[in-house]
C-alpha cells in the first residue's frame, strides 16, 4: 500500500479532498514549547553566562548600548504560573491560540513543570459560555485566555508570553537544527509532511513538520510529541557554541513574541533558568476524553484529575 492509499484509508477519502475540508481546522501553529524552552532555558542560561563572561573574561561579542543605571535590578518572581501561547496570525481572520501551555515556575527551587491544554478543550470562557478554549484568544486576546485558564485551573495565571509560528523555522535553523529520534514514518502530503523514522538532525522546516504531525493519535499524540521535542531542544541548546548565536536568537525571538512580563520579571526568569535541570522538568496534559457535541469535536476535561495534577505540580514546587 503506497502513501496515497494509506492516507485515503486513514481519512476515509482521498488526501487532497480531505485536506480541502480539514485544512482550516488543521492549520499549523507554532509549538510554543520549543520557543519557551529556548527563551527560558537556552537564552536565559546562556544570557546569564554571557553576562558573567563579559564581566570576568571580556568576551568579544557585540554588546547592546544599554546604560546599566537604567536597567532595574532583577525581581524575585518566587512562584509564577506563566501562560504560554502559540498563535497563528496569518491572513485577516481573528487569531486563535493553537498551542496553550501553563509553566509552573519555582524560582527558589529552579523547577519548571509544564501543563499542556488541548486547543479543543471544552471550557467556560467568561462572557461567552462554553466553547473551545482556543476561541478565547479571538474573543479577547491573551488577557481573556489568561482569565479563562485561571478560572479553569483555580490558580492565578496573569502573565503570558505569546509567540507567532512564523519565526519557528528560522529559530531552529539559527540553532543548527535539533537531533531527535523520529519515532515512526510521518507522511501527510497536503501539509508537506514527509519524515523518515530514525535518529536525525532536523532543520527548521523538518522540525516544523515533526511538531505539526498528528497522525492517528490526533492532537493528543501531537502534544506528546511537542513535549518530547521541548525537552530535546532544551538539552541540546545549552552548549557553548550557542553563546555565539545569542544575538541572532534574541532578534528572532523579539520579532516573534509578545509578553506582559516586565523587564525585571524577565531578568529574574533568565537568572532562574540558569539553575534549571531539564531532566527534572515534568510535562503533562489536561486529562479528559474526546467527545462530539452538535457534531463538533471537543476535548472534555476531567476536572477532578486536572485539579489533582495542578496540586501535584504546585506541591512539587513546594518541596
Amino acid at each position: 500500500m503506497d502513501d496515497y492509499e494509506l492516507e485515503t484509508k486513514f481519512w476515509g477519502e482521498p488526501p487532497v479532498a480531505a485536506a480541502a475540508r480539514k485544512r482550516k481546522k488543521r492549520r499549523t501553529a507554532l509549538q510554543l514549547s520549543v520557543l519557551m524552552i529556548l527563551l527560558f532555558v537556552s537564552l536565559g542560561f546562556l544570557g546569564y553566562q554571557l553576562a558573567d563572561r563579559w564581566l570576568t573574561e571580556g568576551l568579544s561579542i557585540e554588546q547592546p548600548s544599554i546604560n546599566e543605571n537604567e536597567v532595574p535590578a532583577p525581581a524575585n518572581p518566587g512562584k509564577l504560573s506563566l501562560l504560554l501561547l502559540g498563535v497563528d496570525k496569518r491572513g485577516n481572520e481573528a487569531s486563535r491560540a493553537d498551542t496553550i501551555m501553563v509553566a509552573f515556575i519555582d524560582a527558589e527551587q529552579g523547577l519548571v513543570n509544564i501543563l499542556s491544554i488541548p486547543r479543543d478543550t471544552y471550557i467556560e470562557v467568561p462572557g461567552y459560555g462554553h466553547t473551545k478554549i482556543n476561541h478565547a484568544h479571538a474573543y479577547g486576546g491573551p488577557e481573556l485566555v489568561a482569565e479563562t485558564v485561571s478560572e479553569f485551573l483555580g490558580v492565578p495565571v496573569n502573565k503570558y508570553v505569546e509567540v507567532d509560528f512564523e519565526g519557528f523555522k528560522d529559530l531552529i535553523d539559527i540553532l543548527g537544527g535539533v537531533r531527535i529520534n523520529v519515532e515512526k514514518r510521518m507522511y501527510y502530503s497536503p501539509e508537506g509532511i514527509n519524515l523518515q523514522p530514525g535518529e536525525q538532525v532536523l532543520d527548521g522546516e523538518k522540525a516544523l513538520q515533526y511538531v505539526r504531525y498528528r497522525g492517528r493519535e490526533g492532537d493528543i499524540g501531537r502534544i506528546e510529541r511537542q513535549q518530547k521535542f521541548l525537552k530535546t531542544v532544551a538539552e541540546q541548546a545549552v552548549n557553548f557554541g550557542t553563546v555565539f548565536k545569542l544575538p541572532s536568537l534574541i532578534n528572532e525571538i523579539r520579532e516573534s513574541t509578545s509578553t506582559n512580563l516586565t523587564i525585571r520579571e524577565m531578568l529574574a526568569l533568565a537568572k532562574v533558568a540558569k539553575g534549571i535541570n531539564v531532566s527534572e522538568m515534568e510535562t503533562a496534559m489536561v486529562p479528559g476524553t474526546p467527545v462530539y457535541i452538535d457534531g463538533i469535536s471537543y476535548w472534555e476535561p476531567d476536572e477532578k484529575e486536572t485539579f489533582e495534577l495542578v496540586d501535584k505540580f504546585l506541591a512539587r514546587n513546594d518541596i
